[in-house]
C-alpha cells in the first residue's frame, strides 16, 4: 500500500512538472526571446494583385492558377508586431501566420520582394512587380528599411505597368 501511495505521489509530481513546463521548438524560443522587452504596435496589412485581372492575356501560364479571382491575396487585417519592425518584417510575419510564400532578394534593410503567394515580378511583362504603400503613399525605399509606427496601414500591390496602373 505504501508503495502504491509513493508511486501515485511521484506520478502526480511528474504530471504537475510536465503540465507547468512550456514546451516549444528552438525557433519558437528564439522568436519569443527576440520579442522580449520590445513593445508591440498594431498595424494593418493588405495584399492585392487585382491589376493582373485586366492583363490576363499577358500573364505567364505558370501563375494563372494562383491568381485570386478577386485579386485579393490578403484583405486588410490587423497584426501586432514588435516596435522597430519593418514593412518586410510585417510581410514575413503575415506570410507565416496566413500560410503564403514570400521570396525576396537582399536582406534586412535592402530586402526586395520578388514574389508573394506565387505571383512573381515580371510574370505579367517586363514592367510588372510588387510595390508597397504605407498609409496610402508609395514608399521609394526598401520595405526592409521602412520602420513601422503604430496604426500604419501597409499594402503590397502588384503592378503591371511600373506603378502607373496603381494611381
Amino acid at each position: 500500500m505504501k508503495k502504491l501511495i509513493s508511486l501515485l505521489c511521484i506520478t502526480s509530481l511528474c504530471m504537475l512538472l510536465f503540465i507547468s513546463c512550456k514546451i516549444q521548438t528552438p525557433k519558437q524560443h528564439n522568436q519569443e526571446n527576440q520579442d522580449n522587452g520590445k513593445a508591440k504596435i498594431s498595424v494593418s496589412l493588405q495584399i492585392k494583385c487585382d491589376t493582373i485581372l485586366d492583363n490576363m492575356d499577358k500573364v505567364d501560364e505558370g501563375i494563372k492558377d494562383v491568381i485570386p479571382k478577386d485579386g485579393t491575396i490578403l484583405t486588410q487585417e490587423q497584426f501586432d508586431v514588435s516596435e522597430g519592425s519593418s514593412a518586410y518584417d510585417l510581410l514575413i510575419s503575415a506570410s507565416k501566420s496566413k500560410s503564403f510564400a514570400v521570396t525576396s532578394t537582399g536582406s534586412s534593410k535592402t530586402a526586395y520582394i520578388t514574389s508573394i503567394a506565387g505571383i512573381k515580378e515580371f510574370s505579367v511583362g517586363a514592367s510588372s512587380g510588387w510595390k508597397y504603400t504605407v498609409n496610402g503613399e508609395f514608399v521609394s525605399s526598401s520595405c526592409g528599411s521602412y520602420q513601422l509606427k503604430s496604426d500604419d496601414e501597409v499594402a503590397f500591390l502588384f503592378t503591371c505597368d511600373l506603378g502607373e496602373d496603381l494611381k
